[in-house]
């Protein structure tokens, strides 16, 4: 046992309790609530595990120290390449590659790069204030269908939000609007399917993405931009790197789909399994180079710690619990109740009762006297003959 405390609730009903957890320890952990008036979800199954690290790589001649600030060394494992430089046989390892201001990309790069995505790999493309279209135009095309039509030469303020975009889950309270607004120089204006995430005031995209693959339509550079000053660089690269590799959440929850990634690559005849007690099941699963992606519906129907398992052992621990709308306890509005009499104060309720109860009891009266009559009756016709 971690921790036993009790909670005082305020005039909303609501508590916090907080509990002390030793960092760096797996963890698995069930919260439990002693409630003799509600049986129903008094437990919580969690597991805390260790965090594997996110690979991520940048291409680029610029500077890129931005990026290794923001991909720290507790969760990701970044470096950064120039392009005469790079290996590609390091491409397939990563989870995330970031195309830093590449005037051009090489074909024999785009290749690699294409069967990177395919292999369920994210990519961000930052082009260059100078890039060649003619050579970015069929690689986008084929990775996104999207192209770059025209560069514009006019200052543009970033000051538009996609909040409900996968990227800012969690992200904001709510829909900032009086924010200071970051800007560019120039831009290039494209043609593009993906969701726009960051607009100018214009309405035209700063930064589209779906699916693993992210386009900024501007340079980031200091001399073209002044975002990376702005606080809204750090969640939108961060999240870009975290959405890489999904690891599962400390819990998740029965009935939804839950999708996890393992960083595990399996051969053809390989398979994960999930497991609790005697049950056991396989999941969905996708395998990928570095990777395999997990995938949970239909099952488990039963809340606690799974084990995920690799040819019987265990490598990950994975918590479900049933829903929690079931303590969302909803009562009947008596205004749509078709009652003969209603009544908003207790103590005029329980008068009312009675009265009505004394009225009910007379029946009784009239049934005692009933018989007392009938037995009078009877004395007089025996005695009176």
């Amino acid at each position: 046992m971690i921790a036993k405390t009790s909670v005082t609730f305020n005039k909303n009903k609501k508590g916090e309790v907080i509990f002390t957890i030793p960092a760096n320890e797996l963890i698995n952990g069930e919260i439990v609530i002693s409630d003799s008036g509600l049986n129903y979800d008094n437990q919580l199954y969690f597991n805390l595990a260790k965090q594997e690290k996110i690979k991520v790589l940048s291409v680029g001649d610029v500077d890129s120290d931005y990026l290794r600030r923001i991909y720290n060394k507790e969760v990701f494992q970044y470096s950064n390449l120039s392009l005469k430089s790079l290996n590609y046989s390091l491409l397939e390892s990563q989870n995330l590659i970031i195309l830093n201001e590449l005037n051009t990309i090489p074909i024999a790069l785009q290749n690699a790069l294409q069967a990177f995505k395919n292999a369920g790999g994210s990519l961000v493309v930052i082009p260059s204030g100078e890039v060649n279209t003619e050579n970015y135009n069929p690689f986008l095309m084929g990775l996104s269908n999207t192209m770059l039509i025209s560069s514009v030469k006019e200052e543009r303020k970033i000051s538009q939000i996609a909040f409900s975009h996968p990227l800012y889950k969690n992200v904001f309270e709510k829909e900032v609007t009086n924010f200071q607004y970051p800007s560019v120089n120039s831009f290039y204006s494209i043609k593009s399917a993906m969701p726009k995430i960051l607009s100018y005031q214009s309405g035209d995209p700063f930064l589209v993405g779906e699916d693993g693959t992210y386009l900024f339509t501007a340079s980031i550079s200091k001399e073209n931009s002044n975002i990376l000053n702005s606080p809204l660089i750090v969640p939108t690269l961060y999240n870009m790197g975290m959405a890489s590799l999904k690891m599962p959440e400390i819990y998740e929850m029965i009935g939804s789909k839950t999708t996890v990634d393992i960083p595990v690559s399996l051969t053809k005849d390989r398979i994960l399994k999930v497991s609790l007690k005697d049950f056991e099941f396989i999941p969905f699963q996708q395998s990928f180079t570095n990777k395999t992606t997990l995938t949970f519906n239909d099952y488990p129907e039963v809340s606690g710690i799974y084990n995920i398992t690799d040819e019987g052992k265990t490598i990950k621990n994975i918590s479900f619990n049933i829903p929690r709308e079931e303590s969302q306890l909803h009562y009947m509005d008596l205004d749509d109740l078709n009652a003969s009499s209603k009544n908003d104060d207790i103590s005029a309720l329980f008068q009312n009762i009675e009265k009505d109860n004394s009225i009910y009891e007379l029946w009784k009266w009239f049934v005692i006297l009933a018989l007392a009559f009938i037995f009078i009756e009877v004395l007089i016709q025996k005695f009176l003959k």
